[in-house]
């Protein structure tokens, strides 16, 4: 039988890569302002230490200290966001080498692709025993000597579908043709009961009958 393609499955990180770096790019920024921030900071407190005993400066005295905890404040958020930011990319950075190379394609013979970290995989469709769905839009494929995951499928509801299908059907087939081999085990032993009460009768000869009993079992 010709082998015939019935689905793909692409990686759905192939635009993360500008994503992280844009992310990689906001954390720099904050951490910058938040530099930025903390040197005008120390400006602030600096200016409010030369005047805080010339009690004729009070109310400049108040807007320092006032607009140093403010921006404080602003550096400590700053600072905040750019260490959130950082575990973000951190974190999709993972996921993007996890499964950015992700791919699998379906035939009626064969499972193949690249799974985690650009493993490459071909499976026999005989050898599959189950297939799962899981998140981060990932394909278990189950065989006797361990599950296989692709993550980050993108058409992972078509691929599901095709390996379910196939394997559904080779399940099928295989009951199908045990019952038949059921089928004609149950009529041949029939058969040979009905020429053994033909020999019993002296109907027939014993060479008679142990041919047809060859030729009914096989032998």
């Amino acid at each position: 039988m010709e082998e015939k393609v019935l689905a793909k499955g692409t990686s759905v990180m192939t635009n993360l890569k500008a994503f992280i770096f844009g992310i990689f790019g906001l954390t720099a920024v904050s951490w910058v302002i938040a530099l930025i921030t903390k040197s005008r900071v120390n400006k602030l407190w600096d200016m409010r230490n030369e005047i805080r005993n010339d009690f004729s400066q009070r109310a400049e005295l108040e807007r320092l200290e006032a607009l140093a905890s403010s921006q404080t404040s602003t550096m400590r958020a700053l600072a905040f966001l750019s260490l959130f930011l950082l575990v973000v990319s951190v974190i999709l950075l993972i996921v993007y080498l996890w499964c950015s190379k992700t791919s699998i394609t379906i035939t009626n013979k064969r499972v193949y692709g690249t799974a985690a970290f650009g493993k490459q995989v071909d499976l026999p469709m005989d050898s599959i025993s189950a297939v799962g769905k899981s998140f981060l839009k990932s394909i278990a494929v189950s065989t006797s000597s361990g599950t296989i995951k692709f993550a980050g499928i993108k058409e992972r509801d078509e691929v599901y579908k095709a390996i379910t299908e196939q394997t559904m059907e080779r399940q099928n087939k295989a009951v199908s043709t045990t019952t038949i081999k059921q089928e004609i085990q149950q009529s041949n032993a029939d058969e040979l009961g009905k020429f053994k009460d033909l020999l019993d009768k002296g109907i027939i000869t014993q060479e008679e009958f142990d041919a047809k009993k060859k030729q009914l079992l096989g032998l």
